[in-house]
């Protein structure tokens, strides 16, 4: 049984791959792709990007509001990275690449927003290491 607090379901993960930029660009490119995945996705992730980006006018109840609330505090900042950690590890414990192409336009925007998440390049992001990324984009 899966846990109740994420924000996908779990499901078989294509796989793609490729490349690495800034990581503030490149989390704002991942985000997007994740944002047109899926309805729940896109809500906890790809909105992000908008507010980043600063794209749209959020009303206070709007998810993308509460995700950039969320990034504007360091204990909620982590809540969220743990979020997203269990909604992609599919009963692992580690998040890799094939588990989040899928939600990516091209394999090279995938693997650079994993490169973001993946600090230490060994090809998987733990909890602590997306905890740490998202606290660096904060």
């Amino acid at each position: 049984m899966g846990r109740s607090d994420t924000i996908i379901k779990p499901s078989d993960a294509s796989v793609r791959t490729k490349g690495s930029q800034m990581p503030q660009i490149v989390l704002k490119k991942a985000l997007k792709g994740v944002r047109s995945a899926a309805a729940t996705t896109a809500t906890a992730l790809g909105n992000v990007a908008s507010e980043m980006t600063g794209s749209s006018v959020l009303q206070p109840n709007a998810p993308q509001s509460m995700v950039t609330q969320a990034l504007g505090s360091a204990n909620k900042t982590r809540q969220l990275a743990r979020r997203i950690y269990y909604s992609f590890r599919q009963g692992k414990t580690e998040v890799t690449l094939a588990d989040i192409a899928r939600f990516f336009p091209d394999l090279e925007v995938a693997r650079e927003a994993f490169a973001v998440l993946d600090q230490d390049l060994n090809g998987g992001a733990t909890r602590d290491e997306i905890e740490m990324s998202l606290m660096y984009v904060r």
